[in-house]
């Protein structure tokens, strides 16, 4: 699931990337608008990273209720993955209705919030994913300290 995601990431952020918003958009709102979509990109790839590393910490640890909290974070950040790629691909929609006929089913300053509101969803998953990261990351060295112990004794 994570690699296409991945594969869905790219098609869009290129197809974004040719659409023509020179007549669309000021110069300074698709420069925003580039920058916002490379943003957004960069970040939903940090998270399909973390939720590789989540798998792998989950896999490697021995209590079941940790490993299905990590499993279900994962899941989670996969998800929010998932809207991101609904809302590109809304964007892409939208703006190559535009460029066509001048109309388009929302007016740019909502695409733009849209995009806006997408890259702060993106920064709080990315922080919660830490966090999350990090609880493997403990749960891991308990379950080592507590093993050393059980070999002492």
């Amino acid at each position: 699931r994570s690699e296409a995601l991945l594969a869905d990431l790219i098609t869009l952020v290129d197809d974004l990337k040719r659409v023509q918003v020179d007549g669309i958009l000021n110069a300074v709102a698709a420069s925003d608008m580039r920058e916002g979509i490379d943003q957004l990109f960069e970040g939903c790839v940090a998270t399909l990273r973390k939720t590789l590393e989540l798998h792998r910490t989950a896999g490697e640890l021995n209590s079941d209720r940790a490993r299905q909290a990590l499993l279900d974070e994962r899941e989670r950040l996969l998800s929010e993955v998932e809207r991101s790629v609904e809302r590109l691909s809304d964007l892409l929609t939208e703006l190559r209705m535009y460029a066509a006929t001048g109309k388009t089913d929302a007016s740019l300053d909502d695409l733009a919030g849209a995009l806006s509101r997408t890259l702060q969803m993106a920064r709080e998953t990315d922080e919660e994913a830490d966090r999350w990261m990090s609880l493997g990351r403990d749960e891991k060295a308990i379950a080592g300290v507590v093993a050393k112990q059980k070999e002492t004794t």
